[in-house]
């Protein structure tokens, strides 16, 4: 930390989203997500997590800066994944009441 700047452990989630409208609907995603960021935590630094549900605006979108806000959060999202000090978790593993579903290995934006 540098005079006043806060250092934060940028972390970002590649996972499935299990509906259309909501990627965990359940929780069950966040329920395995938790205690990782918190073993993260535990050693002193804060974290930036970005999800994309929650860091995009998703539909529906109202205005058009939500419209314009989510088309340059989508064309530069790659820069959260491939950035070298990035924490990238991959949540990969379906819970298991989705199994019926596309699993992650088939998936893609």
């Amino acid at each position: 930390e540098e005079k006043g700047i806060k250092a934060y452990a940028i972390v970002a989630l590649s996972h499935c989203w299990l509906t259309p409208e909501h990627p965990d609907p359940k929780g069950e995603q966040l329920a395995k997500l938790a205690p990782v960021l918190r073993a993260l935590q535990s050693r002193g630094t804060e974290l930036a997590v970005f999800l994309d549900w929650c860091s995009l605006h998703q539909h529906p979108r109202a205005t058009r800066d939500e419209v314009d806000g989510f088309a340059a959060g989508l064309t530069h999202v790659s820069l959260w994944f491939a950035h070298k000090n990035t924490h990238v978790l991959l949540l990969t593993q379906l819970p298991p009441s989705w199994a019926h579903t596309t699993p992650y290995s088939q998936r893609g934006w």
